[in-house]
């Protein structure tokens, strides 16, 4: 395997829960702002943004980094072992909508 090939393995899951962040934190934003009437589906717009929602709190430089390094072991091994995919891709997205609900319940 050439270097390009590993240092690509390495950094992709990284890149793909980058994404993942900035996608929670733009879904967040655009479903609260519709549905800001609604109060009973303001918490399904924090549980989906999940870890996402840790940069928005004054505890941002604490607790996304603790947040990040649960995850993104789970996203490594769930990406790049096939034997194992389903268990820690299960495990990544149980702990993405646990940690959303968790800043639900932080937010309230």
């Amino acid at each position: 395997m050439t270097k390009m090939m590993r240092l690509w393995r390495a950094t992709y899951p990284l890149v793909i829960y980058w994404v993942l962040v900035a996608l929670g934190i733009q879904v967040h934003e655009a479903l609260r702002s519709i549905l800001s009437s609604e109060i009973s589906w303001r918490s399904v717009t924090y549980v989906i943004a999940g870890p996402a929602l840790a940069l928005e709190t004054h505890m941002a430089l604490l607790l996304f980094p603790l947040e990040s390094v649960v995850l993104i072991p789970l996203l490594y091994v769930a990406l790049l072992v096939p034997a194992r995919r389903h268990v820690f891709g299960t495990s990544f997205i149980v702990g993405w909508l646990l940690t959303g609900w968790l800043h639900h319940e932080l937010f309230l």
